[in-house]
């Protein structure tokens, strides 16, 4: 039997809230409510209206109907300054920091601290390294946001908002961008919080942390709720058929049925310079290459390189048997290779330029005559790489920015599909998106593999590691532990690999 939510006065009530824009119904009559004390997970597929919610809740949107009451007082905002006064606080997916800033400056950003009309440097860095402290981050006020990885830009974004004390916090997909272990040290946080009587909104696509740190759960499918339970009723199967009709074990296309293991389309060879540690692997004709491990142990560096991105020595590159000399970008690109980038918005778009440039940015020399562009000929190609991928937008001319995290991911990998790549290196491909869109993605990887593209994928997903990839390699302190296929390839054979001492090259060797 499922349990009652508790009746208690909320923190948060948002009665009938409908908010639209020109030919769309973002949210439709959707009630929410968020207790003190309480997590409360807030999922459904991209487009389904949670994001919109939020920015209504968070004055970033006005309602065109709809009611929000804090502690049963009814509250109207018209920006997020008069929402942030009253106690909300939002943890954004695409990080609001400023790179160029000290830590600190991002922190105390709006809200400076001052003495006799002078900002305080001193106290800002005080109350900084506090305030990191407490969430267990062991970094300097004074360092520059763009020296840190995503996961402690993540980290800095969430104290950021815990400096503003709030009651109510919404975290928006707060970890995509963190491993395991830093993903512990967030639900820590999250449950201190909650402690405090704080109400916690969570919002994620990795379904398995959503139903280990919620207390209830909202699923939103097409700007309405579909249903409200405790946590207690739902499992993974349940959450994915209120969200889009489907079981979890369909989300999956099947694997190759034939590797043609003798026929490789790439092969690669190079030197950690971090590690001084030797990789060696390759890729065979119809294979996904699936590459893992706990973040930072090299797996970026090794498959930067391959773009010409450095991080490794002595490369040597082959694809399909021919060597490629590869030091730079400009180098990859020319010979076939493809990069989709961890952080889509700072290295993959041009968030300020149309749906069509940014597709057509990659290889427009293509399409030039006497230094002209064909425009019609532009024209036709993008369209159909928005219908193959199902972007969602209004006009190709619409602006990139404005499109949903989804939306931007396949934009991202739209661009690369018409250079017709050899090779395609996916670092994080399906990093905060919905179900729908994952599954999009999946069975692209898997055509592209079937048409004789070398593919490799890195991604910190478990699941993602099992259910797409043919063949697994792990790594862990530069070098390469494990080579999983088949059967092999299992959540606990992953984990022992992770955490192993045991360079895998050095073992075949002897």
């Amino acid at each position: 039997m499922v349990e009652t939510i508790s009746t208690m006065t909320p923190l948060l009530r948002m009665n009938e809230i409908v908010k639209s824009f020109p030919g769309t119904l973002a949210v439709n009559k959707v009630n929410f409510v968020c207790n003190k004390g309480e997590i409360h997970g807030l999922i459904g597929e991209n487009g389904a209206g949670k994001s919109t919610l939020m920015k209504v809740l968070a004055g970033i949107y006005m309602s065109d109907r709809g009611e929000i009451f804090i502690k049963g007082e009814e509250k109207i905002f018209r920006n997020y300054s008069e929402a942030r006064k009253t106690g909300i606080g939002i943890v954004y997916q695409e990080l609001s920091l400023l790179p160029e800033l000290s830590v600190a400056e991002n922190i105390y950003m709006g809200i400076w601290l001052k003495k006799r009309r002078l900002i305080n440097w001193d106290e800002i860095n005080n109350r900084s390294k506090i305030i990191l402290n407490e969430i267990g981050i062991n970094i300097y006020p004074d360092e520059l946001v763009s020296s840190l990885p995503m996961a402690l830009r993540q980290m800095v974004e969430i104290a950021k908002v815990l400096t503003q004390n709030p009651e109510i916090i919404v975290f928006d997909e707060p970890t995509a961008a963190l491993s395991r272990e830093e993903v512990v040290k967030l639900f820590k946080i999250l449950k201190d919080l909650k402690q405090k009587g704080k109400g916690i909104i969570f919002i994620s696509h990795r379904l398995k942390e959503v139903l280990e740190i919620s207390d209830v759960i909202t699923v939103m499918k097409d700007g309405k709720e579909v249903i409200t339970e405790n946590a207690s009723y739902f499992d993974e199967d349940k959450i994915i058929s209120y969200m889009v009709g489907r079981k979890f074990t369909e989300i999956f296309p099947e694997k190759a049925k034939i590797i043609k293991k003798e026929e490789e389309i790439f092969s690669f060879q190079g030197i950690l310079k971090k590690y001084q540690k030797k990789i060696v692997f390759s890729v065979s004709r119809g294979e996904v290459l699936g590459v893992g491990g706990l973040q930072g142990q090299g797996q970026m560096d090794v498959l930067k390189s391959i773009f010409g991105l450095g991080g490794c020595k002595d490369v040597k590159i082959e694809i399909f048997g021919k060597e490629i000399k590869v030091k730079s970008p400009f180098q990859a690109m020319k010979a076939g290779i493809s990069l989709i980038p961890e952080n889509k918005n700072e290295e993959g778009i041009f968030l300020i330029l149309s749906i069509l440039e940014n597709i057509a940015a990659p290889t427009i020399d293509k399409r030039q005559t006497l230094g002209l562009i064909q425009k019609q000929v532009e024209n036709k190609i993008i369209k159909g790489v928005v219908e193959k991928l199902s972007i969602r937008i209004t006009s190709v001319d619409q602006i990139a920015q404005s499109l949903s995290g989804g939306n931007l991911q396949k934009l991202v990998l739209g661009k690369w599909l018409i250079s017709e790549p050899k090779v395609i290196v996916m670092l994080e491909p399906t990093k905060g998106v919905d179900i729908a869109t994952k599954q999009h993605i999946y069975k692209l990887i898997r055509e592209l593999a079937e048409n004789d593209i070398a593919v490799i994928v890195y991604t910190s997903d478990m699941l993602e590691l099992i259910g797409e990839c043919d063949r697994v390699l792990i790594m862990n302190h530069g070098f390469l532990t494990a080579n999983l296929k088949e059967n092999e390839i299992a959540e606990e054979n992953i984990m022992k690999a992770s955490v192993s001492d045991i360079n895998l090259l050095e073992t075949e060797m002897k």
